[in-house]
C-alpha cells in the first residue's frame, strides 16, 4: 500500500507540474484555472483506471508461491518420448500487485549419442495483466537460451484457463517468428498445469512442452 501511494503521488505530482506549465502560458483568469482542474480530475480517472491493478491482476494471485516443477520436452514431436526436467520455481507480487516475478532454477535433460545429459538452467520473468491493452502480458528469459519471449492472452471466464500467443526465434530449426501458443490451466490452488504448441506446424503434431507445477506448502 505504501509503494502504491507514492507511485501515485509521484505520477500525480509529475502530471500537476506539466498541467501548471501550460496554463501558465495562458493568463492567470478563473478559465484556465477550471481547465487546469478538470484536466486534473481527467488524469485521475485515466490513472484509476489505467495504471493501478485490479481484478484481473488478483487472478494471477494463484501463482504466488513455492512450486516443483517437472517439464517434459518434446525435442523430436509429440509422437517420440520426451525429455524429462525438473525445476523449483518462486513467484512473488512485484510493483505493488501489478505482476508476478518467477525465478527458476532447475536441470534441462536430454539425450545425446545414448546418454542421458543434463545441465543446471536458470529462468526469470514477469506476467501482468495491461489494463490499457486489455490483455494479460507475460515475458520469460532463461540460461537456455539468449532471446526473449513476450506473449500476450487472455482469461476464460471460469478465471482458470490463460491462453497466451506469441512469437518466436528458433534457433535449433533456423525459423524466425515462429507462432506458438501458451496455455495455462488452473487445476486448483495447488495444481498448475502449463502447456505449449507451436502453431506452425502443419500435420496438426503441435505439441512441444508440458509443464506440471505443485505447490510445495499445500494451501488446504
Amino acid at each position: 500500500m505504501k509503494l502504491r501511494t507514492l507511485a501515485l503521488g509521484f505520477g500525480l505530482g509529475v502530471t500537476m507540474v506539466l498541467l501548471m506549465g501550460e496554463a501558465s502560458t495562458g493568463s492567470d483568469n478563473d478559465q484556465a484555472q477550471d481547465t487546469t482542474a478538470a484536466s486534473m480530475d481527467q488524469m485521475m480517472k485515466l490513472w484509476q483506471k489505467y495504471a493501478l491493478p485490479g481484478e484481473y491482476h488478483k487472478k494471477l494471485e494463484v501463482l504466488e508461491g513455492e512450486w516443483d516443477v517437472t517439464t517434459k520436452i518434446w525435442m523430436e514431436g509429440p509422437d517420440e518420448e520426451p525429455n524429462v526436467s525438473h525445476a523449483t520455481v518462486v513467484s512473488r507480487p512485484v510493483l505493488g500487485g501489478r505482476f508476478i516475478h518467477s525465478t527458476m532454477k532447475g536441470t534441462m535433460s536430454f539425450e545425446y549419442q545414448g546418454e542421458i545429459m543434463e545441465f543446471p538452467v536458470e529462468g526469470d520473468g514477469y506476467v501482468g495483466y495491461d489494463n490499457f491493452k486489455e490483455k494479460y502480458v507475460a515475458v520469460w528469459m532463461s540460461t537456455s537460451d539468449t532471446g526473449m519471449y513476450y506473449t500476450e492472452g487472455l482469461v476464460d471466464p471460469t478465471g482458470k484457463i490463460f491462453t497466451y500467443y506469441g512469437r518466436m526465434d528458433d534457433w535449433q530449426s533456423g525459423e524466425r517468428a515462429k507462432p506458438y501458443k501458451i496455455e495455462t490451466r488452473i487445476i486448483d490452488e495447488n495444481t498448475i498445469v502449463e502447456v505449449m504448441h507451436d502453431l506452425s506446424k502443419p500435420d496438426g503434431k503441435t505439441l512441444m512442452f508440458e509443464m506440471v507445477s505443485k505447490r510445495k506448502e499445500l494451501v488446504r
